[in-house]
């Protein structure tokens, strides 16, 4: 995976759509707290920071390129 910036979307894939309980993000930036993390806040109102490793499982991201 590429190294996400400030700014990138976070959109919920096939897997999380089929599922029916999908959310979207917006990458706020990299963790404070836990190196090679990012925090994310999501439509559902909750800002987490989570792995890059997660963010390839359950989102299609769209760069700010």
């Amino acid at each position: 995976m590429k190294k996400l910036q400030a700014g990138d979307v976070l959109l919920a894939n096939e897997y999380q759509v089929r599922r029916g309980n999908h959310v979207s993000g917006l990458v706020l930036g990299p963790s404070e707290l836990r190196p090679n993390e990012y925090l994310v806040t999501f439509t559902n109102g909750i800002a987490k920071d989570i792995s890059p490793r997660l963010i390839d499982d359950l989102f299609v991201v769209l760069t700010r390129e």
